[in-house]
């Protein structure tokens, strides 16, 4: 996600930013339908595809079991 390229340095945004990368990680690991695929390669998928983000975020995540 180029953390290493953020420059965001004021405030809480470093904590803000960072709490989302982790809310992204943690909606990756949720969709059965990419299971297999790296972390790289579910961003890559879901970066084109928009229909699938909101199949995530309006299918996945309400009947996730956790």
């Amino acid at each position: 996600m180029r953390e290493d390229r953020c420059t965001a340095r004021t405030g809480h945004a470093t904590e803000n930013l960072g709490m989302m990368r982790k809310i992204v990680y943690d909606l990756l690991k949720l969709d059965p339908a990419v299971s297999g695929m790296s972390v790289r390669a579910k961003q890559m998928y879901y970066r084109n595809n928009p229909e699938a983000v909101c199949r995530l975020l309006f299918e996945v995540v309400p009947g996730a079991k956790g």
